[in-house]
């Protein structure tokens, strides 16, 4: 029958299809109300603005009525085709493969497989987790799809995206979120060039090849987050253009070309390294974190103050630490060999400790504003390597030195008569301690570098001591250090109180006390060294625990304690030390004698 049959018999009646004018022909329902007369007087146009469909079906914003056979009949009966929309729907879901569930043009299928003969290709979005394609060629699995919009895929093997050689136009979001991809190769999205959201997160991504999104300027999310990743290569993301949002955070980045975002436009940059936000394409792109104070976006350290002073103070450091050593060993002006040898200990570490910040200061100058590019370089470089171990060695060898002078001052001040202290056995086990002290700083900085997958020192200023860093290595030497500091920081103030209040004892009983004079006068230049380096090891050991239990830290206090305390500690043990034995073959010999004699009872007289 066709579009305008008329039917001549008067008294036929017209299917549901049609409309029938009166004691006429029939007509198709859509030619109802379209405008035109249709029937002789119009019929067919009348009543048309307050127009009701009983048992029909009315078209979207028209007054034109269709019967229900008329859907699905691939004939257009409205003018907008929607009676010819969503046909199918029964046989989709009759075709439905075992373990998924289908709804419209959306399918999800979960813990299950699927053969080659189940077709995927007429659904709009589909969703993977858990499935096993069999019998399909490896690293196809795109290419079981039709050209849909969404594709959401979850620990599905052989995905190999960058591999996809069919041009799916229609695709807007991919998302391959927690998969086992470890390369965007270059165009990677070349067969996808409308996609508008990409997320690749919780991944195992370690590289992204240059020129990767060269074809995939209309991509507007795209979310890198939780992988691998450890550098970002020349032209990573170029051509980008459109990028709302990018999201590389938790990604252990420690690498950045600084063309990483050349050819891009990036509203917003999540990231916890700010060496990202450095070389962000422009001053409108959004990225909250800022440099870790005393860096920059150009240089280790940043603050010319900062430079200057560890610069001076560390060169004076180890000068005056050069001449007490020496002044010490040569004409042995403090008291007793073993007493000697600690001190020219604790000297240094106090020259190892200005060494290793005077290495920092000269990395600043060599790689000056372009410190950013070659900080992967710098960390893995043989001289951070060897500020990493005098930084240790120094910090350990203190410990060692104040901690065994508090003894032997304790020893001869409470036991006089019963201890004697043999220098030659003191002096040989004080020996072996520092070469015990010494293998222990070269292997813990060897064996991390060795362990850690970037290979190379957690921060810039060369310590084993980063955010988060999970190294066994680094917990132990984090772990030794904390307890030797600690344990210190208790005995040593309690050791000094026994020492003290013997001393006090003494002079009360005996009116002089049965130690020397020599004893005596080197109590209080202890008392004050000791108590220095108990104002340097309390927040490093803050700092530690800090790290360790939290895996972070106030990196202000790091900086503190590195950069101020530590080096000004270094001054000021070798004045104390030495400062009245010099004195002492000069005409200031009388003024030495009084003020250390003094200082000693002064500390008495305020302790009784």
């Amino acid at each position: 029958m066709s579009e305008t049959n008329i039917q001549k018999s008067i008294t036929y009646t017209c299917p549901r299809k049609y409309f029938k004018c009166p004691g006429l022909y029939c007509l198709p329902w859509r030619l109802v109300c379209n405008g035109k007369w249709e029937c002789p007087g119009g019929t067919d146009e009348m009543q048309c603005n307050n127009r009701r469909c009983p048992g029909k079906i009315r078209c979207k914003n028209s007054s034109i009525c269709i019967s229900r056979e008329s859907l699905c009949d691939s004939i257009y009966d409205c003018h907008l085709q929607e009676d010819e929309h969503f046909c199918g729907i029964n046989q989709i879901s009759n075709d439905c493969p075992i373990n998924c569930s289908c709804l419209l043009y959306s399918i999800k299928c979960e813990n299950g497989s699927l053969a080659r003969k189940d077709n995927l290709k007429r659904y709009a979005s589909i969703t993977l987790k858990y499935v096993k394609f069999l019998n399909h060629r490896r690293n196809s699995i795109l290419d079981v799809f039709g050209d849909p919009i969404i594709i959401d895929i979850k620990q599905v093997e052989h995905i190999a995206i960058c591999k996809q050689d069919r041009y799916l136009k229609s695709l807007q979001i991919l998302d391959i979120s927690g998969n086992s991809v470890d390369i965007l190769h270059r165009n990677c999205l070349k067969c996808m060039d409308n996609i508008r959201a990409f997320n690749v997160s919780k991944n195992i991504l370690r590289l992204i090849e240059s020129y990767t999104f060269n074809s995939s300027g209309r991509i507007q999310q795209l979310d890198l987050s939780q992988n691998n990743l450890r550098s970002l290569l020349t032209h990573s993301f170029s051509g980008l253009v459109n990028l709302i949002s990018l999201n590389l955070s938790k990604n252990g980045i420690v690498s950045v070309s600084m063309f990483s975002f050349l050819k891009t436009n990036i509203g917003l940059i999540i990231t916890e390294n700010f060496q990202v936000c450095c070389f962000k394409p422009s001053l409108h792109t959004s990225c909250p974190v800022e440099p870790l104070w005393p860096h920059s976006c150009g240089r280790l350290l940043a603050d010319r103050v900062v430079k200057v002073f560890i610069l001076l103070v560390s060169s004076l450091g180890i000068g005056l630490n050069l001449f007490a050593s020496v002044i010490i060993f040569k004409k042995r002006l403090i008291g007793g060999k073993s007493y000697d040898n600690f001190i020219i200990c604790l000297s240094l570490s106090d020259i190892m400790c200005c060494t290793s910040l005077l290495i920092i200061v000269t990395a600043d100058k060599i790689f000056s504003t372009q410190y950013l590019e070659y900080e992967y370089h710098w960390r893995t470089n043989i001289f951070c390597y060897i500020s990493c171990i005098l930084s240790i060695f120094g910090n350990l060898l203190s410990v060692f030195a104040i901690s065994f002078l508090t003894v032997t001052r304790y020893l001869v001040v409470r036991i006089p008569v019963e201890v004697k202290i043999h220098d030659s056995k003191l002096s040989r086990i004080c020996s072996l301690s520092i070469v015990l002290i010494f293998i222990f700083s070269i292997s813990m900085p060897l064996l991390y570098f060795q362990s850690a997958e970037n290979q190379q020192l957690p921060t810039g200023l060369c310590l084993l001591l980063g955010h988060g860093d999970k190294s066994i290595i680094a917990h132990a030497t984090t772990i030794l250090i904390i307890l030797s500091q600690s344990i210190s920081c208790v005995t040593i103030p309690i050791l000094y109180y026994s020492i003290i209040h013997a001393l006090h004892q003494q002079i009360h009983l005996f009116e002089e006390p049965k130690v020397s004079h020599l004893t005596k006068g080197n109590i209080m230049p202890s008392v004050f060294v000791a108590l220095t380096n108990l104002v340097c090891w309390i927040p490093s050991s803050i700092l530690l625990c800090m790290t360790l239990l939290w895996k972070e830290y106030p990196y202000v206090l790091l900086i503190w304690t590195t950069m101020v305390i530590v080096p000004l500690n270094c001054i000021i043990n070798p004045f104390v030390f030495v400062y009245f034995n010099i004195l002492k073959h000069s005409p200031w010999s009388k003024f030495r004698i009084w003020a250390k004699s003094w200082s000693t009872e002064v500390c008495l007289t305020c302790w009784s």
